[in-house]
Formats: C-alpha cells, sequence, structure tokens
C-alpha cells in the first residue's frame, strides 16, 4: 500500500513538471487558457484515480460486457422452458392445502 502511495505521488510530481514545462514552452498566449483547463482537467483525473481504483471501478467497461455476455449464454431463448418441475412443485403445495384445509374442518366439526 506504501509502495502504490509513493507511486501516486511521484506520478502526480512528474505530471506537475511536465505540465508546467509544456506551459513554459508555449509561445503565445491565446493558447495558454486552453492548455491550462485541459492541464487542470488532466491534473484532477490523476488526483482521483486512486480513489476510482479503491472503488473498483478501473475496469467496469470490461466488469459490465463480461457479465453482459454470460447472461446471454446462460439465456438459450430457443429452447422451450421445462416446467415440469414448478408443476409438480404447484401440485404438492395444492394438495398440502387441500389436506389442511380438510383437517381443520374436521376439527372444526369435531368441536361442535
Amino acid at each position: 500500500m506504501l509502495s502504490q502511495f509513493t507511486g501516486w505521488i511521484r506520478q502526480m510530481i512528474y505530471l506537475m513538471i511536465f505540465l508546467t514545462l509544456l506551459l513554459q514552452i508555449l509561445p503565445k498566449k491565446s493558447y495558454r487558457s486552453y492548455i491550462k483547463f485541459f492541464a487542470g482537467l488532466i491534473f484532477v483525473v490523476a488526483l482521483f484515480q486512486p480513489l476510482i481504483s479503491l472503488l473498483g471501478t478501473e475496469d467496469w467497461e470490461e466488469t459490465v460486457v463480461s457479465r453482459i455476455t454470460e447472461l446471454e449464454e446462460s439465456m438459450d431463448f430457443g429452447e422451450e422452458l421445462d416446467l415440469s418441475e414448478m408443476e409438480e412443485r404447484q401440485q404438492e403445495l395444492l394438495g398440502n392445502f387441500v389436506s389442511a384445509e380438510a383437517e381443520t374442518e374436521d376439527e372444526a366439526e369435531a368441536a361442535e
């Protein structure tokens, strides 16, 4: 963790040196404001890079694409769904419900 932090600090120092040299080399003042703006954007992105990597969104595009392809592969729309297990479970639950209802009716009649 400490090596990553020192690497990040080193990267920020190199970036600041590069941006300072770039601003000193520019011949015209008219381009200077545009370069400062884009340099600031680059600096902000580099500043938040550790936070983005800590959140795990460094390669989010690849993760989303891989999950979508996994879902597409797992779903085969060409085949008919096998609902026999579900139908058997429904019949079992219906039978349990009917038998429980009959028992309560028998208990109610016996109580009278």
